[in-house]
């Protein structure tokens, strides 16, 4: 009987031992509690880690992820940077990216010259492509969500099914593309030549009718 007291004794005290630890796990903010018998760690999700982009369409990279890549900052805007948060861009050149077109997300491809080139699948997320030429370029269902494409040359681009979440197409030459069904509500369209190109109802823009007729822009069935 005296045994069987001990036995309770002992397992109340290490039930509460347990406890107050867990309360000291659970007050910390980012602990790793290491089982070294079994080799697990176990991560509080009360502060999951930072997703990387969970906004935006960079799925394509999965399997190899580049040293910098599109991510949501702090500030809720889109930035390429490594995993320690340093911003910056990956060198790439036209001959890897040809070689490669899903290789691109948050490239250096400042002026590049991509005219008529098939980079359709492409993944351009983040990629700063300020004044590259990319006129008459195969970018259907290529992924350009944050991209930079600041007076960039994508005339008679063939833009079908094209991901284009918050680029920025400032100054850009988008003359006589087709826009038809493109969603690109979000994209910035300041000083953007959109003379000729085509749209329908289902394209979805940041602006009216009124706005793209005034620009130009033909709507279509």
């Amino acid at each position: 009987m005296k045994k069987i007291m001990i036995v309770i004794v002992v397992l109340t005290i290490s039930g509460l031992a347990f406890a107050n630890d867990f309360e000291k796990f659970k007050s910390q903010n980012l602990i790793e509690l290491l089982d070294t018998q079994v080799g697990i760690v176990v991560v509080p999700m009360s502060k999951p880690a930072k997703k990387n982009d969970s906004a935006i369409d960079s799925v394509v990279t999965k399997s190899v992820q580049p040293k910098y890549f599109l991510q949501v900052s702090d500030r809720g805007d889109f930035i390429c940077a490594d995993k320690s948060g340093i911003e910056g861009y990956n060198e790439i050149t036209v001959s890897e990216l040809k070689a490669n077109s899903r290789t691109g997300e948050c490239a250096d491809l400042v002026a590049a010259k991509l005219s008529n080139t098939d980079l359709s699948g492409a993944n351009l997320n983040g990629a700063n492509l300020i004044v590259a030429n990319l006129s008459g370029a195969n970018l259907s269902g290529a992924h350009l969500s944050g991209a930079n494409l600041k007076v960039a040359n994508l005339s008679g681009a063939n833009l079908s099914d094209v991901h284009l979440y918050r680029a920025n197409l400032s100054g850009a030459d988008l003359s006589m593309v087709d826009l038809s069904g493109i969603c690109m509500d979000t994209a910035i369209f300041e000083k953007t030549n959109l003379k000729g190109a085509k749209y329908n109802d289902k394209t979805i823009l940041p602006f009216g009718d009124a706005e793209a007729k005034r620009r130009g822009m033909i709507k279509v069935e």
